[in-house]
């Protein structure tokens, strides 16, 4: 596999996994009337959750010094973190 192949593949997979984290309000709304997503509030945190999954799976995937990979992953993350508490 190429190398960017490798990092395709590997940003795919964060994108999945950042994805997989609605399943936690998906399950838990029929059992609460505290948890009320509509489909556009799935789709805007899948965006924004697969989005910074995406990110982090491509800086892994960079030859980088760790330093800058683990900068961008949190600066990726807090932006993520700011934009959801605005949305609240």
């Amino acid at each position: 596999m190429t190398n960017s192949a490798i990092r395709k593949q590997r940003a795919l997979v964060g994108a999945l996994l950042g994805c997989m984290v609605l399943l936690i309000p998906l399950v838990t709304a029929p059992l609460t009337d505290e948890v009320r997503w509509t489909l556009g509030d799935f789709a805007l945190g899948g965006l924004l959750l697969g989005a910074v999954g995406a990110v982090v799976g491509w800086m892994s995937a960079l030859q980088r010094p760790a330093v800058l990979k683990g900068a961008a992953v949190l600066g990726a993350v807090g932006a993520l973190l700011l934009v959801w508490m605005q949305l609240i």
